[in-house]
Protein backbone atom coordinates (compact mmCIF):
# COMPACT_ATOMS: atom_id res chain seq x y z
CA UNK A 1 0.00 0.00 0.00
CA UNK A 2 1.35 3.70 -0.93
CA UNK A 3 0.44 6.55 1.00
CA UNK A 4 2.46 9.14 0.05
CA UNK A 5 3.42 12.07 1.93
CA UNK A 6 -0.37 13.15 3.33
CA UNK A 7 0.32 12.06 6.72
CA UNK A 8 2.77 14.93 7.40
CA UNK A 9 -0.60 17.13 8.11
CA UNK A 10 -3.00 14.68 10.01
CA UNK A 11 -3.83 14.86 13.49
CA UNK A 12 -3.09 11.67 15.24
CA UNK A 13 -6.39 10.96 15.70
CA UNK A 14 -7.08 11.11 11.65
CA UNK A 15 -3.70 8.87 11.69
CA UNK A 16 -5.75 6.84 13.89
CA UNK A 17 -8.67 6.12 12.07
CA UNK A 18 -6.97 5.74 8.82
CA UNK A 19 -4.39 3.18 9.82
CA UNK A 20 -7.22 1.41 11.73
CA UNK A 21 -9.31 0.74 8.34
CA UNK A 22 -5.41 0.14 6.46
CA UNK A 23 -4.68 -2.33 8.57
CA UNK A 24 -7.51 -4.42 8.06
CA UNK A 25 -6.87 -4.22 4.03
CA UNK A 26 -3.46 -5.34 4.76
CA UNK A 27 -2.24 -9.46 3.90
CA UNK A 28 -1.80 -10.36 7.06
CA UNK A 29 1.96 -11.70 6.67
CA UNK A 30 2.68 -9.87 3.22
CA UNK A 31 1.17 -6.65 3.48
CA UNK A 32 3.93 -3.64 3.49
CA UNK A 33 2.83 -0.02 3.52
CA UNK A 34 5.40 2.84 2.02
CA UNK A 35 4.76 6.58 2.85
CA UNK A 36 6.99 9.71 2.44
CA UNK A 37 7.37 12.64 4.45
CA UNK A 38 8.72 15.74 4.19
CA UNK A 39 10.02 15.36 8.09
CA UNK A 40 14.00 14.35 7.85
CA UNK A 41 12.71 11.16 10.79
CA UNK A 42 10.13 9.30 11.49
CA UNK A 43 7.63 11.41 13.51
CA UNK A 44 4.52 10.26 14.22
CA UNK A 45 4.10 8.40 17.29
CA UNK A 46 1.57 5.72 16.57
CA UNK A 47 3.75 4.42 13.61
CA UNK A 48 6.63 3.51 16.07
CA UNK A 49 5.41 0.66 16.57
CA UNK A 50 5.27 -0.74 12.71
CA UNK A 51 8.60 -2.94 12.01
CA UNK A 52 10.30 -0.52 9.65
CA UNK A 53 12.60 -1.84 6.67
CA UNK A 54 15.65 0.78 6.48
CA UNK A 55 18.03 -1.34 4.46
CA UNK A 56 15.27 -2.04 1.78
CA UNK A 57 14.42 1.82 1.58
CA UNK A 58 18.40 2.90 1.42
CA UNK A 59 18.94 0.06 -1.04
CA UNK A 60 16.22 1.39 -3.35
CA UNK A 61 16.95 4.81 -3.35
CA UNK A 62 20.51 3.96 -4.65
CA UNK A 63 19.40 1.90 -7.03
CA UNK A 64 16.45 4.36 -8.18
CA UNK A 65 17.27 7.77 -6.50
CA UNK A 66 14.41 10.33 -5.89
CA UNK A 67 14.67 12.86 -9.13
CA UNK A 68 11.70 15.44 -7.75
CA UNK A 69 13.73 15.71 -4.46
CA UNK A 70 10.48 16.74 -2.74
CA UNK A 71 10.87 14.12 0.35
CA UNK A 72 13.20 14.18 2.72
CA UNK A 73 12.63 10.59 3.80
CA UNK A 74 10.92 7.45 2.49
CA UNK A 75 9.85 4.92 5.12
CA UNK A 76 8.35 0.92 4.35
CA UNK A 77 7.30 -0.77 7.01
CA UNK A 78 5.00 -4.18 8.35
CA UNK A 79 2.62 -4.00 10.90
CA UNK A 80 3.77 -6.73 13.30
CA UNK A 81 1.02 -9.48 14.22
CA UNK A 82 -1.46 -8.81 17.15
CA UNK A 83 -1.04 -4.90 16.54
CA UNK A 84 -4.28 -2.70 16.02
CA UNK A 85 -4.70 0.99 15.47
CA UNK A 86 -7.76 2.46 17.46
CA UNK A 87 -8.34 5.98 18.90
CA UNK A 88 -7.81 6.56 22.95
CA UNK A 89 -10.45 5.67 25.32
CA UNK A 90 -8.85 7.36 28.30
CA UNK A 91 -8.81 11.40 28.69
CA UNK A 92 -4.86 11.63 27.38
CA UNK A 93 -5.30 13.37 23.60
CA UNK A 94 -2.36 11.79 22.31
CA UNK A 95 0.71 9.32 22.36
CA UNK A 96 3.74 11.75 21.84
CA UNK A 97 6.99 10.61 20.72
CA UNK A 98 8.66 10.77 23.73
CA UNK A 99 6.42 8.55 25.24
CA UNK A 100 7.58 5.37 26.67
CA UNK A 101 6.15 2.21 24.91
CA UNK A 102 4.21 1.58 28.32
CA UNK A 103 2.54 4.93 28.38
CA UNK A 104 1.59 4.35 24.85
CA UNK A 105 -0.07 0.67 25.20
CA UNK A 106 -2.97 2.11 27.02
CA UNK A 107 -4.22 2.99 23.09
CA UNK A 108 -2.31 -0.11 20.94
CA UNK A 109 -3.95 -3.53 21.20
CA UNK A 110 -1.63 -5.96 20.82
Amino acid sequence: MILLDHMDWLSTEQILDEWSVLTKKLHPTRGRVLWRSFAESQHIAPLHFLEQRPGRVASAEREYPERVCTYNATYLASVPRGLSFSRPTTSAAFVTASESHLAASAFYSM
